[in-house]
C-alpha cells in the first residue's frame, strides 16, 4: 500500500473461527515513493462494525510495530496486522479502516470475517 496513494480497491482481510480465541496475523507492505522520508508512523484501526452497525466487542486490531521510525524515500517495510480477541466474537463480517499518524495519504479498509462454528 502506498503511503501516498488512496487505493481503495484493496483491503485487509482477517477471517477466523468464531469459537477459537487464537490471534490471527496478516502482513501488509507499506511503500513510500516519494522523494521524501514519511513519518514517523503510529498505526491505529477505527471501530470494527457490521452493516447494522453492530461492534465488534471483545476483539481488538494490533500493529507490530505499533510505530514505525520515519520510512525512507523509495523504500517499503512491512507490518503485521492482527485481530486478538478475549472473548467468542459474533459471526459476520466487520470492517474498519486502518489509518497511520504521520502519513495523512494512507488508508486501508480492513474486513474481519468471523466464521460460524
Amino acid at each position: 500500500m502506498s503511503l501516498e496513494a488512496n487505493d481503495s480497491g484493496r483491503r485487509v482481510r482477517l477471517a477466523r473461527d468464531a469459537a477459537t480465541h487464537d490471534e490471527v496475523v496478516t502482513e501488509v507492505w507499506l511503500q513510500n515513493g516519494t522523494t521524501s522520508e514519511s513519518g514517523p508512523l503510529v498505526f491505529r484501526c477505527s471501530e470494527l462494525s457490521d452493516a447494522e452497525g453492530t461492534v465488534l466487542d471483545g476483539a481488538e486490531v494490533r500493529f507490530d510495530p505499533p510505530e514505525m521510525e520515519p520510512l525512507p524515500a523509495r523504500s517499503s517495510r512491512a507490518v503485521s496486522v492482527s485481530l486478538v480477541s478475549t472473548a467468542a466474537p459474533r459471526p459476520g463480517i466487520y470492517r474498519g479502516t486502518i489509518q497511520a499518524h504521520g502519513a495523512p495519504g494512507l488508508w486501508l479498509p480492513l474486513e474481519v470475517a468471523i466464521e460460524p462454528c
